[in-house]
C-alpha cells in the first residue's frame, strides 16, 4: 500500500475488510483522499539508468496454493 506518497496510477492506498461485497463498496465510498501533484515523467527515454530507479521492486504474481509456496 502507498505509505504517504502515491507513486503511480492504480497504486493501492488502503484496504477494506467486510463481510459482504456491498459493505466493502459502501466503506470505500467513505474514503477521503487528497493529492498534491508532484513533478512527473511522461517519456522514459529521458531517464538516466544510473540514477533513475524503479518505483517499486519487481513483483511476480502466481496462482496456486499459498501455503505450499511458504513451505518451499
Amino acid at each position: 500500500l502507498a505509505d504517504g506518497k502515491v507513486q503511480f496510477f492504480g497504486q493501492p492506498i488502503f484496504c477494506v475488510i467486510a463481510e459482504t461485497r456491498e459493505q466493502a463498496r459502501r466503506a470505500t465510498r467513505l474514503a477521503k483522499v487528497e493529492y498534491n501533484e508532484l513533478p512527473f515523467v511522461t517519456d522514459i527515454g529521458v531517464l538516466d539508468s544510473s540514477k533513475d530507479k524503479l518505483v517499486t521492486p519487481p513483483l511476480t504474481l502466481r496462482r496456486g496454493d499459498a501455503a505450499a509456496a511458504i513451505k518451499a
